[in-house]
């Protein structure tokens, strides 16, 4: 580390414009004495939250690199007496950012050009409070950068530092000191920033007037340099001494810090030392294979990915852990493994990255035999026979600062504590249960998992039920947006509920529950959207399942699986859609594995008349609940085609239940026959579309299906004339054009 006292100090005079925010610098006997900024920066319009002018000049060049910057507004504070709040902007489309959506940053250049533009005029942003949205309205104030947790940039926020003489408190110039990198005034004028690369060891954030961070964070950027303190600087062991002297609590464990990150695409390291070792030694053709991409062997890809590096850090052999992790890196990245996962936050302690993780699991431990005392290599080639043992190929175990509790274990029975049932709808769902509901194509199945997502986002109860936990709704969805946007429309208007500023998120397309690396993905999203979530609906589990086969024990095993992983992260409820079995209409299509693992199950069954019954087939650890009836209606969602005709969607309308009529004998028979195998046509030609990736909403029936089928059925001609024509005559059936539908 640099040494304060040989600092230069800069003796070049200050704009009148940047006077205010400089300190003073004396070096007294080789020591630098506590720095003084000038009384003039608490000016009125300071103390009355209008903030200071931004000096971008003051703004280092390599912050400006990154495209992690917006621009915020100051709004009045939501508590009386409370200071104004600083709400970050997205300045492609004003509307709020957020520190965890890098859709929502932009470069340097954009930002400091929408500040100049808009700098004073008020905004008014949508932001989240207490679960409900609000509106924040205020003038644009500045420009922020956003800590992302995948660069190793740190970000120190010292609140309250400055004395009403001017002078930086004691406490706090020890730590600027200390630190010795970027550091600027605050917006409030009474507050620091410091600014560093590092690794930040722990999981604290804040102490007090100290705060620290390195991911999920924007800090308000003002440029106004402390005297000498304007360049950003490597400080690994002085964040790390930092943090725990102001920020560790006692009881907290630090990990061991992390690698250098400045020179991870910089590093001119040279790989060929242990490239060579690799193609001379027997595992040579494997390491290649999992170079190019091959995960064969091995059950996902950041299995293979760990399996690599566990090769390329066993022959960096006497190569030092800092060196070795550059090396394997750069061959990491210039390999066909390399993917966006590899630089992306995966532990938001200290912002290590999946890559840093997965390398620094191949450096853990004794994997290299020889390490002691390595062979001297030959005068024309590296050393490679010594270190020619197989590598261990599995990932080595967690540290003890990072492995896992237990998860099987046994208490004595006294320990258990009974917990009263908590509803996501009572007494429908349960919450931290997995649902599943099912039914024949056409009855209404995708309209109930939107209607109970709607209401638990929203708050609403579901058809009279109470939905007791409200929260996020995470819908995913294999059919297109349009379809269900208008049939969200639709149950906006029926229930003059807005879903405008309520946590209802819809996502872009199908995923692949049975692949770990889809199903992560799935969660990424979710960390995305900010929102945990209360409830997750999976609409269908057929276009959501993957290449695996449903009829499958293992297959829908490790289906079961991902989606366990995700209600032990969130403790949330996951609703499966799904099918009813080709044979048997009594169950969910599929391994019996699945029946297994529900927590409750709801068959739907909708009648000729169009009424769909929902009753429950299995209830764990509660009552069985009454069955529901519904209708389903249609409601224009205040849309014209281009006809000038009205658009339509439908919604779910609860009615009064009714137990189905059992099936009539002698008269009527071959009506209620002629109906069942319309239904059962229909039926097969949805599943038929959708099983080939066609919208199921366009099957039709042919009339002269329907008359064949009922003649193999044992129905003469003259008898399916008449039915047909009976059928029509009550409006059962409507015949136009060749086809018949059920009215």
């Amino acid at each position: 580390m640099t040494q304060v006292a040989n600092r230069p100090i800069s003796t070049k005079k200050s704009s009148e414009a940047n006077k205010n925010a400089l300190v003073t610098d004396k070096v007294i006997e080789g020591k630098k004495e506590r720095g003084e900024v000038t009384a003039e920066i608490f000016s009125k319009d300071i103390k009355n939250g209008a903030g200071m002018q931004v000096d971008f000049n003051g703004i280092p060049e390599p912050l400006k690199q990154h495209d992690q910057w917006v621009a915020w507004i100051l709004a009045p504070s939501l508590e009386i007496g409370k200071k104004p709040d600083k709400i970050p902007i997205n300045v492609k489309n004003c509307k709020g950012a957020s520190s965890t959506d890098r859709k929502t940053w932009v470069p340097f250049d954009k930002a400091r050009v929408f500040f100049e533009e808009k700098s004073g005029k008020n905004l008014t942003v949508k932001q989240k409070v207490d679960g409900k949205w609000v509106d924040r309205t205020g003038p644009v104030a500045g420009v922020g950068f956003v800590f992302s947790g995948i660069d190793p940039l740190i970000g120190i926020d010292l609140d309250d530092c400055i004395g009403d003489d001017g002078k930086l408190l004691p406490w706090a110039d020890d730590i600027v000191k200390s630190i010795d990198s970027y550091t600027e005034i605050s917006q409030s004028g009474r507050g620091i920033h410091t600014i560093c690369y590092g690794s930040k060891p722990g999981l604290a954030c804040k102490n007090r007037n100290v705060e620290c961070y390195q991911v999920n964070r924007f800090f308000a950027i003002t440029g106004r340099t402390l005297n000498g303190y304007g360049d950003i600087h490597n400080r690994v062991d002085e964040i790390a001494t930092f943090y725990k002297k102001h920020l560790a609590r006692p009881e907290e464990v630090l990990p061991k810090p992390l690698p250098d990150r400045t020179t991870y695409a910089e590093s001119n390291v040279d790989t060929t030392t242990v490239m060579a070792r690799i193609r001379r030694s027997r595992s040579a053709s494997k390491v290649e294979s999992l170079l190019h991409g091959n995960d064969d062997g091995y059950r996902s890809a950041s299995e293979a990915d760990q399996a690599v590096c566990n090769y390329l850090a066993f022959y960096c052999g006497e190569i030092s852990d800092a060196e070795a992790f550059h090396i394997v890196d750069r061959i990491f990245r210039e390999s066909s493994r390399y993917r966006k996962k590899w630089d992306q936050v995966h532990r938001s302690a200290d912002g290590a990255t999946y890559g840093q993780m997965t390398i620094n699991n191949a450096l853990a431990g004794d994997r290299y035999k020889t390490r002691e005392n390595p062979p001297e290599p030959p005068p024309d080639l590296p050393p490679l026979d010594t270190y020619d043992t197989e590598p261990i190929d599995t990932p080595p175990e967690p540290s003890p600062e990072t492995k896992p509790a237990r998860r099987f274990g046994f208490i004595h029975n006294s320990d258990l504590e009974a917990k009263i049932p908590e509803w996501v709808v009572r007494p429908f769902i349960e919450s931290d249960s997995l649902v599943q509901i099912f039914g024949d194509p056409n009855c209404g199945k995708s309209f109930i998992g939107l209607d109970i997502a709607a209401c638990v986002a929203t708050g609403k109860d579901f058809h009279g039920k109470q939905t007791s936990k409200s929260g996020a709704a995470y819908y995913i969805a294999a059919e297109g947006r349009n379809g269900i946007k208008r049939r969200l429309k639709a149950w906006e208007n029926r229930y003059q509920q807005p879903l405008v500023g309520w946590p209802l998120f819809i996502s872009t397309g199908a995923g692949n529950l049975c692949d770990p690396e889809s199903a992560a993905e799935i969660v990424d999203a979710i960390e995305g959207a900010g929102e945990p979530p209360a409830v997750i609906v999976i609409d269908t589990l057929a276009r959501n399942f993957g290449p695996g086969d449903e009829n499958s024990t293992k297959d829908m095993n490790m289906f079961i699986a991902a989606l366990d992983r995700i209600r032990e992260r969130y403790r949330c409820t996951i609703i499966l859609i799904h099918h009813t079995g080709h044979g048997d209409k009594s169950r969910g299509r599929g391994a019996m594995a699945l029946k297994g693992a529900l927590d409750a199950e709801y068959r739907l069954d909708k009648d000729i008349y169009g009424v769909v019954r929902c009753e429950a087939t299995k209830m764990k650890d509660a009552e069985i609940p009454e069955p529901m009836a519904f209708t389903i209606v249609s409601v224009e969602i205040g849309m014209l085609d281009e006809d000038g005709e009205p658009v339509t969607s439908a919604v779910l309308d609860s009615t009064d239940y009714k137990a189905p009529e059992k099936a009539s004998t002698g008269k009527g028979k071959h009506q209620a026959a002629a109906v069942k195998i319309v239904q059962d046509l229909y039926d097969q030609q949805r599943h038929n579309l959708e099983e080939k990736g066609f919208c199921p909403s366009t099957a039709r029936v042919r009339v002269d299906d329907w008359r064949t089928a009922c003649i193999d059925s044992g129905m003469n001609r003259t008898n399916f004339h008449r039915v047909k024509h009976s059928l029509a005559d009550q409006g059962v059936v409507f015949i136009d054009h060749g086809f018949v539908t059920l009215s």
